[in-house]
């Protein structure tokens, strides 16, 4: 309902146009030339924030993070076969995630996809926050014991490689750190 009613505020204000396609049954939302016009305003935010802020315990959703993981996932090294990633948030453990890794978007499932968990990343959200903003890195949250990632050797060796930084995250923090 949130999101229903954030979707319609910014629809009335012309930042952004609902575009519904009946043949596939989905909806899309773009933005219009007044919403582009505003990403200048939103990268400086994000920049100043990434400076400025803490990251709070309350500020950590991990269906935001996750999200942007999924949209920022280096597509030219995902697999060509789908690969079913559960994410199972220690501090969290009534919700549940998915990300399906595939050509040419990953996308994340808050319910069961149907299909069986290729990889399982054991985590918590505030370590899953701090690697997206490369506040940590993969290998320091190894070391501290506060990831695990369980399935095939080689898929294991590979996610920490299609998982990209937030385009907020201090430069030169790249995927595979």
């Amino acid at each position: 309902a949130l999101l229903a009613d954030r979707l319609a505020t910014l629809s009335r204000a012309g930042i952004i146009v609902r575009r519904a396609d009946p043949a596939a049954r989905a909806v899309t939302y773009e933005l219009t030339p007044a919403g582009r016009e505003l990403k200048p305003l939103c990268d400086a935010m994000g920049s100043w924030g990434i400076r400025w802020l803490e990251l709070e315990p309350d500020d950590v959703d991990p269906t935001y993070v996750l999200w942007a993981t999924a949209r920022l996932m280096s597509t030219d090294s995902l697999p060509v076969e789908r690969v079913t990633v559960r994410v199972d948030l220690s501090d969290r453990p009534q919700q549940h995630y998915w990300l399906l890794v595939r050509r040419p978007q990953a996308e994340v499932c808050t319910r069961y996809p149907g299909s069986p968990d290729d990889l399982v990343v054991h985590t918590d959200a505030d370590a899953l926050a701090r690697w997206h903003l490369r506040e940590l890195s993969y290998r320091d949250l190894l070391r501290s014991e506060r990831i695990r990632i369980d399935g095939p050797r080689e898929l294991v060796r590979a996610f920490p490689t299609w998982v990209r930084p937030s385009p907020y995250a201090p430069a030169g923090h790249g995927p595979a750190d």
